[in-house]
C-alpha cells in the first residue's frame, strides 16, 4: 500500500495561528494529526502545538507500533498540556482539539478528541467518521485536551482500499466549505498537494472566519 499526503494551514483573520499539524511516515506507518487550540483562551497555539508534538515523537520513539498506542499517546498529550498548566499560571486555560489517524496494514485507526474532523472519501462518497465534541451550532466545546486529567477519547478502526483518501481538518474548513463542495474537489484530482490547494483556496473564496488546517492522505 502507497501513501501520499500533503497538508496545508491558514491563519484565516486571527492574528495567530492556533492550529497545528504533523504527520510521520515510513514505509509501513502513517501517523497524521491536527489540532486546535482553544480561541479565546491563553494558550491555545501553545496547547495545539504541544499536542502535535506529543503524538509525534511518542510514534518516533517506537519500534513497533501497535493500535492501542494512537490513543495512549493523545492521552500522554494531555497529560503534557496538564503539566504546562501546572507550571505556568499564564497557560492554566489551555486546551486543544486533537484529531489522529494511524494508517497501518491497511486499516485506518482513528483517535479523537474535539471537534477536528476526519472524513473518508471512497467511491465518489465523502463521510465523516468522527464525531464533534461541541454544542450544536456553537463553538463551545465539551471535550478537549486540557480540560481535565482523564480525557475521554472516541477511537475507531476501519478497512481501507485502494483509491481511499483521507482528509483530516479543523473546524476553520467545514465551517466554510459545504460538503457537496468538499467531495467534489476530491472527485475531481487525486493528487493530495493539488486536493489541499483547492479545498484551501475554495474556502478562502468563501471567506475563512478561523484558522483553517487540513491533512490529506491518499492510498494508491
Amino acid at each position: 500500500m502507497h501513501l501520499s499526503y500533503y497538508a496545508l494551514t491558514h491563519r484565516g483573520p486571527r492574528e495567530e495561528n492556533e492550529d497545528a499539524y504533523g504527520v510521520y511516515a515510513t514505509y509501513s506507518l502513517l501517523v497524521g494529526v491536527v489540532a486546535d487550540g482553544v480561541g479565546g483562551n491563553p494558550g491555545g497555539s501553545v496547547a495545539s502545538k504541544l499536542a502535535v508534538q506529543e503524538v509525534i515523537s511518542f510514534f518516533k520513539s517506537l519500534e513497533k507500533p501497535k493500535p492501542d498506542h494512537l490513543k495512549e499517546a493523545l492521552i500522554m498529550a494531555n497529560s503534557r498540556i496538564r503539566k504546562e498548566q501546572a507550571i505556568n499560571p499564564s497557560l492554566s486555560r489551555m486546551a486543544t482539539t486533537c484529531t489522529a489517524v494511524m494508517v497501518k496494514d491497511k486499516k485506518l485507526h482513528i483517535s479523537h478528541v474535539g471537534d477536528s474532523r476526519v472524513y473518508l472519501f471512497r467511491n465518489g462518497d465523502l463521510v465523516r467518521l468522527t464525531q464533534d465534541h461541541s454544542m450544536h451550532n456553537t463553538n463551545v466545546l465539551l471535550n478537549a485536551l486540557g480540560i481535565k486529567n482523564d480525557v475521554d477519547i472516541d477511537s475507531e478502526v476501519l478497512n481501507l482500499y485502494s483509491k481511499d483518501t483521507i482528509l483530516l481538518c479543523t473546524d476553520g474548513l467545514y465551517k466554510v466549505l459545504q460538503h457537496d463542495v468538499m467531495e467534489k474537489i476530491i472527485t475531481e484530482s487525486k493528487d493530495p498537494e493539488d486536493v489541499a490547494h483547492r479545498l484551501m483556496e475554495q474556502a478562502s473564496k468563501k471567506g475563512l472566519i478561523d484558522n483553517t488546517t487540513l491533512l490529506i492522505v491518499s492510498i494508491d
